[in-house]
């Protein structure tokens, strides 16, 4: 064997068969089939009811952010109402005074409180506070006036303002402070 040829040896390759797959018989094939269109169903709820909760998320935030803009200074116009208040005080304590006429300081400082509560009215204007300043013998609405005292009046219906202790205020559609009122019996 010394002067013969080797035969090459070529490394086997494995044979590849076909792979096999599992046949489903048609049973298990619709029973694969109803659990994937549950699974389907399922999901899809799952989503609508995120995607609602989200839309009723988003509008709630928007109403949140539209009355932190309308109410966010209510704080701030209460202390504001009692400067308001004292200017009236002021004006109706100087206007009654016969003086007026006669003393020009009483008249220029009349002047300047009248301005001032002017300006301050047309500022709470621009954001929406509005005073309540209810008339004498009009009906009493306790949606706006607060009765500290009732008082026998011949000369007015009953629940029926006959006196204005102070005057109240609402900032939009809220109420900032009733008008305390006393009404006729």
């Amino acid at each position: 064997m010394k002067g013969q040829p080797t035969p090459e040896v070529k490394a086997s390759e494995p044979k590849k068969e076909p792979v096999k797959e599992p046949q489903a018989t048609a049973p298990a094939a619709d029973s694969e089939l109803t659990k994937l269109r549950e699974e389907n169903a399922r999901l899809n709820d799952q989503v609508m009811r995120l995607a609602a909760e989200l839309e009723n998320t988003r509008k709630r935030l928007s109403k949140e952010a539209e009355e932190a803009g309308k109410y966010g200074i209510t704080k701030f116009a209460r202390e504001l109402i009692e400067v308001q208040e004292n200017l009236h005080r002021a004006e109706s304590s100087i206007h009654n005074t016969e003086e007026l006429e006669s003393n020009q300081t009483l008249k220029q400082i009349f002047s300047g409180v009248e301005l001032t509560k002017k300006s301050l009215a047309d500022i709470f204007a621009k954001y929406g506070i509005v005073r309540i300043d209810p008339k004498i013998g009009e009906k009493f609405d306790h949606n706006f006036h607060q009765a500290i005292a009732q008082m026998p009046a011949s000369s007015h219906p009953a629940d029926s303002i006959v006196q204005v202790i102070q005057a109240g205020y609402a900032i939009h559609d809220r109420l900032l402070r009733p008008a305390l009122v006393a009404v006729a019996k």
